[in-house]
């Protein structure tokens, strides 16, 4: 990985341990396991992004899922995210009723990883964190 392609916040594995960046320098990155630790960005795996760990995060629905948020008292979105040739599209929506108006309009984002599906959902300003266990 690049810390160009990391942001505060992210999961990643480090020696096939979960952690959270914390901080990013020029080749190193930091994440807190009982204390901080610096790494080498070249020692940082990006988490594969799959359907167990969708379902568990409150994604719903097959083969599209679908997750719903409620913007304001008027307006629900729904984030889809749909498999695609061993990537998936994230795909946001402006009317949970009308998801499938195609006059709405529609963000394809086309994404692999735990990472970027965090990137996709603060790109949305969806304000929910990722679980993820091993």
């Amino acid at each position: 990985m690049k810390c160009e392609d990391l942001m505060i916040g992210d999961l990643v594995y480090h020696h096939n341990e979960v952690v959270r960046i914390t901080g990013i320098g020029q080749n190193l990155v930091t994440y807190i396991y009982y204390h901080y630790v610096d790494c080498e960005v070249s020692e940082i795996e990006p988490i594969p992004l799959s359907e167990e760990i969708l379902e568990k995060n409150g994604f719903e629905g097959s083969p599209t899922r679908d997750l719903f948020i409620e913007m304001n008292l008027w307006e629900t979105c729904a984030l889809e995210v749909l498999p695609s040739e061993g990537s998936w599209i994230v795909r946001m929506c402006n009317a949970k009723a009308n998801k499938y108006i195609y006059k709405y309009n529609k963000i394809n984002l086309y994404i692999k990883y735990v990472h970027e599906l965090q990137h996709a959902l603060r790109l949305f300003g969806i304000k929910k964190e990722i679980k993820y266990e091993m």
